[in-house]
């Protein structure tokens, strides 16, 4: 009754008393008694009432036991945190709330702490009744009189929630949340490892950077949903082609990238992308309605084509496009001459966005004449591009880079517009038909 207690936070500790350790740890780390009442007045004239009182307040979780082990009291916050109250511990001890998350180690340097400075504060991990495993953050301290310990209370706050939260937020932190794929940071990372892990041991990395042919197609001509449907069907099948060790990561859009560390050569790549390749092929359920796609792939090797991440995934990616100009549906190994080949595109596709602006499109039209009477019958329309400084671009050229890249849409509505504004020029000077393509 004379004895001042301080109550802190999640911490309640005496001032000014000697602390001793208590005479058993046990495996879970609380010390146990061999013969403890099932029920009784505490024994200790020590009494803590008053800062439960402050704790309980705060409703953080509260238990109070003798030096012996045997359980004084709980308070409501305890019963609500783990279902327990006192009188269910009975002959036992705080051994019910053993995780196995900790071992022997953990509970001795918390003792430890106990012993030279009469507290310790942490974080613990206790399992409920209901079976749940409960990160807390604890607060125990010693209760001492006349140098000895008399009793033990430990404050118990419930982290879960800010725990699950900091899981949640590495999770996004290195997750694709479309696909549950990893993400560029984790891709990276785990790249990083992999080299260093090549480097001991001696054997290759392979980077796969894979696009899916035509997807621009299917998400401009389908609902949204559907083409991000086919990207989550491309997540599962491409983790469904690798190894446990391998990271399949989503970089954005339709690009995935495959990581296979701890390869021999480029064989054993070739045998994983066509694998992908036949997986991919199989349609994909879609509503009502099938749908195939196949995908184009790039492969580079550590340590020749590059030995940091990024030189890794920018030359398969150069590869990949080495791949889309053989015909799609098709894979690559980088050269390096395809680096020079992938700056020209990019020149090009940039050039061809700006083509129309420019008004350096053209139609022209190829008369189609009745070879029985030579009457013209109609026209053929073609489309040409004049480019400033590459001159005439072939049409089997930029039209399949403006495929790809989205381009055709508007090029292909200013071409409509043309043809439309000619043939009604055509009909009203007594032309017939004509044909465009």
């Amino acid at each position: 009754g004379g004895h001042d207690w301080e109550a802190t936070g999640s911490l309640v500790a005496p001032l000014g008393f000697e602390v001793e350790m208590p005479m058993d740890t046990s495996s879970a780390g609380f010390p146990q008694s061999d013969s403890v009442p099932a029920t009784g007045q505490p024994q200790c004239p020590v009494a803590p009432e008053i800062a439960v009182m402050a704790i309980e307040q705060n409703g953080l979780a509260v238990v109070v036991w003798e030096a012996d082990g045997r359980i004084v009291s709980t308070n409501a916050a305890f019963a609500r945190l783990t279902g327990y109250t006192a009188a269910d511990f009975g002959r036992w001890n705080l051994c019910l709330l053993a995780s196995g998350r900790h071992d022997p180690e953990f509970f001795s340097a918390l003792w430890d702490g106990v012993a030279a400075s009469g507290r310790w504060q942490g974080e613990l991990w206790i399992r409920a009744r209901d079976g749940r495993e409960i990160s807390c953050l604890l607060g125990l301290s010693a209760l001492c009189e006349a140098g000895a310990v008399r009793r033990y209370v430990a404050v118990f706050a419930d982290l879960t929630a800010e725990r699950h939260a900091h899981e949640e937020s590495l999770r996004l932190a290195h997750e694709d949340p479309l696909t549950g794929l990893a993400n560029r940071r984790l891709l990276i990372d785990r790249l990083r490892q992999a080299i260093s892990g090549a480097r001991r041991t001696g054997a290759g990395v392979a980077v796969l950077f894979v696009d899916l042919d035509g997807f621009r197609y299917i998400n401009d001509s389908f609902a949204r949903s559907t083409g991000d449907e086919v990207l989550r069907l491309t997540a599962r099948r491409l983790l469904g082609c690798v190894r446990e060790q391998d990271t399949v990561a989503r970089l954005g859009s339709d690009e995935f990238v495959v990581l296979l560390p701890g390869i021999g050569d480029g064989t054993q790549a070739m045998t994983v992308v066509r694998k992908m390749g036949a997986e991919l092929f199989q349609p994909m359920a879609l509503g009502s309605r099938e749908q195939k796609v196949t995908a184009s792939v790039g492969i580079s090797l550590f340590p020749d084509d590059g030995t940091d991440p990024q030189a890794l995934i920018q030359h398969a990616e150069t590869a990949m496009f080495g791949a889309k100009a053989r015909g799609r549906n098709s894979y690559a190994f980088y050269r390096r001459k395809m680096t020079e080949q992938v700056q020209s595109r990019l020149h090009l596709e940039a050039s061809l966005a700006r083509a129309l602006e420019r008004n350096e499109l053209s139609v022209v039209f190829q008369p189609q004449i009745d070879v029985a009477n030579g009457v013209v019958t109609g026209a053929e329309t073609l489309l040409r591009w004049q480019h400033p400084e590459l001159g005439a671009v072939a049409p089997e050229r930029f039209i399949p880079l403006a495929e790809e890249s989205g381009l055709i849409r508007p090029i292909g509505s200013w071409v409509l517009r043309s043809v439309c504004e000619q043939l009604s020029s055509w009909r009203r000077e007594g032309w017939g038909r004509c044909a465009w393509r």
